[in-house]
């Protein structure tokens, strides 16, 4: 795995200049040449194999002991010699609100904590976090709840669709419901995100606040946080918007999550007055024509499958940066590579974005234009 900088090798051999090494040192001791059909050649062919797999394995173990090749384990002990970093995220669990309807009473009625609400099919359970009373009189509360499973499963439940209680319902309950979309939930952080993280960490020995730093404490707080940027609206005011994998937009449970996170005093300067939330949205539409050659090592079939691989790869890296400019001729290289002789790519067009801004897909319209000779 390459993460930028120079690719290293400590052992350079292939099994070529190994077979012709021991043939030159056998001939050299035994005073007879081995001519190619020699059977002797066929043993030293299995031992370079041998010996390139050792090397191969040697030259593993030697960039284990740099970051940017490091996987694994042997990346979480590299983590030690990195300000601030810790120990890789682990899986969280997706959150969101509850709104509990209960009946009203003169005494007050207690919500248990642990109470479970799922979806209609019972798949994703939501549990509350905490015991709360509703006073007499009162007919709702609204309580945090996490989902019982760490990871992305609970992710992406709109409002009203955790609504069914789970068990015996507590006295006085009528009905429940999420009123916020469920966010947070995050596999553990793979080892692409941990090596960012560990790279910006070094922007957190700073207590000035600098861009760099906000966006290494954003992405610590959540797996889910792939870009953030930091700007000074005014002296002493930061905003910091995010973005999270896949180039989505943060809701409100992230945000939340994240702004709680920047504003402990141990990493927010104290003068400084940190707000968190998504980047303005700059719609690009996707439109364009393509012909495939008429003589090709790809079958046309195939080409077509792969132009529509590059259509929602360019998509996906189009969105997953916020400032990234609108850039067409980042598709048209993607789609010449994929295999296309010829483009007329009506849409996008080039559109310079700032560090407060992000592109967010709209329509997207392939045409195939058929197949053409040279």
């Amino acid at each position: 795995m390459r993460r930028g900088y120079p690719d290293i090798n400590f052992f350079d051999d292939t099994a070529e200049s190994l077979v012709s090494d021991y043939v030159t040192i056998y001939e050299s001791l035994m005073q007879r040449t081995l001519h190619p059909a020699d059977p002797l050649r066929m043993v030293f062919s299995a031992i370079a194999g041998a010996t390139l797999q050792t090397i191969e394995s040697f030259n593993f173990s030697g960039k284990q002991n740099f970051p940017r090749f490091a996987v694994g384990e042997f990346l979480d002990s590299l983590a030690e010699v990195f300000y601030k970093v810790g120990e890789r995220l682990e899986a969280k669990r997706a959150e969101t609100t509850l709104r509990f309807t209960v009946t009203s009473s003169e005494d007050a009625v207690m919500i248990p904590e642990g109470s479970a609400v799922s979806t209609v099919d019972g798949r994703v359970v939501f549990v509350t976090t905490q015991m709360t009373s509703v006073p007499p009189g009162e007919t709702e509360a609204r309580i945090p709840a996490e989902c019982m499973v760490a990871g992305i499963m609970g992710n992406g439940f709109v409002p009203g669709q955790i609504c069914r209680i789970v068990g015996e319902p507590f006295n006085g309950f009528v009905s429940v419901e999420n009123v916020t979309e469920t966010a947070g939930g995050s596999e553990a952080e793979d080892d692409d995100a941990y090596y960012e993280r560990m790279r910006l960490s070094m922007e957190g020995f700073s207590t000035a606040g600098p861009t760099e730093g906000y966006e290494f404490f954003a992405r610590s707080a959540s797996v889910l946080v792939s870009d953030a940027k930091a700007t000074t609206p005014a002296p002493g005011e930061v905003m910091v918007r995010i973005l999270l994998q896949g180039g989505e937009l943060p809701g409100e449970e992230i945000l939340r999550t994240v702004e709680k996170y920047l504003s402990d005093r141990t990493k927010r300067p104290l003068t400084d007055h940190v707000a968190v939330g998504a980047p303005e949205v700059a719609t690009f539409d996707v439109e364009f024509t393509y012909w495939l050659p008429a003589v090709s090592s790809k079958p046309a079939e195939v080409a077509r499958e792969d132009i529509r691989t590059a259509t929602d790869e360019y998509i996906l890296w189009q969105r997953s940066q916020i400032g990234r400019d609108i850039n067409p001729s980042k598709l048209y290289g993607m789609l010449m590579a994929a295999g296309a002789r010829r483009l007329k790519i009506n849409q996008p067009v080039f559109r310079v974005l700032d560090d407060t801004t992000v592109a967010v897909p709209g329509t997207i319209k392939v045409h195939d234009g058929g197949i053409e000779h040279d």
